[in-house]
């Protein structure tokens, strides 16, 4: 029995290298590597849709250099992910947009370690950054907001937020707040370029606002059959 040629890979596959510019993608193409590395090979307004979650803050530590979500301190771990979508602003086309998924987490009250949990030993940190300054002991830090914001000030349209609800969600071992049961899912977009054209029609509807009586229209109310009447 003849054996059947095998089919073509659904996709590329290449390594993270900072000599690679790819100018064009032609098949479905997964980058292993560094993401802030991977987004330099891009071309330019190739990329429509972006789903995304990146590491959250001070619940992991990969043991890895550079890796994200293990600063010392939020403001840094903000700008680090602002910086990322400048990057992913360049390879994002004009219709694109981007669907960011991102955890909360609660203040440590100054605890440097997190212990082992016999159902989660990925939990266990040997370090842990501080309390960020204006925050108390057991305060939920509201990352995903502050994310949000720091994207709207780089100029990103916030344009929705989705609660990602958990129905079997991981017991927590607190009495003093309710078991957290959902996540934030953000969508973006990039500004959007305005035509000529409609550039101009906003300008002369700005005008007929301010001169309301050189443009104003004749309107005409219908008060019986055949029959019209100006005012």
């Amino acid at each position: 029995m003849a054996r059947r040629p095998k089919s073509p890979a659904a996709f590329l596959r290449i390594p993270v290298s900072t000599e690679l510019q790819l100018e064009s993608i032609e098949k479905s193409l997964l980058v292993c590597g560094d993401a802030r590395e991977a987004l330099a090979m891009l071309p330019s307004a190739s990329v429509q849709t972006v789903i995304t979650s990146p590491p959250y803050w001070s619940l992991r530590d990969y043991r890895t250099e550079n890796q994200v979500g293990c600063t010392e301190s939020l403001e840094e771990y903000v700008e680090s992910l602002a910086a990322v979508f400048d990057q992913l602003r360049r390879v994002l086309r004009d219709d694109g947009t981007v669907w960011l998924n991102v955890g909360d987490a609660y203040t440590s009250g100054n605890r440097r370690t997190r212990a082992p949990d016999r159902k989660n030993r990925v939990r266990e940190m040997s370090v842990r950054p501080p309390t960020p300054g204006g925050l108390k002991p057991k305060d939920l830090i509201g990352i995903p907001w502050r994310i949000a914001f720091a994207l709207q000030d780089a100029g990103w349209w916030l344009r929705s937020e989705v609660l990602w609800i958990k129905p079997n969600a991981h017991p927590e071992s607190v009495r003093d707040r309710p078991t957290k049961a959902h996540e934030t899912v953000f969508l973006l977009r990039r500004p959007r370029i305005i035509s000529t054209t409609r550039k101009r029609f906003a300008d002369r509807t700005a005008d007929a606002s301010a001169r309301p009586g050189k443009f104003r229209r004749n309107r005409r109310r219908r008060t019986a059959p055949g029959r019209d009447i100006r005012r």
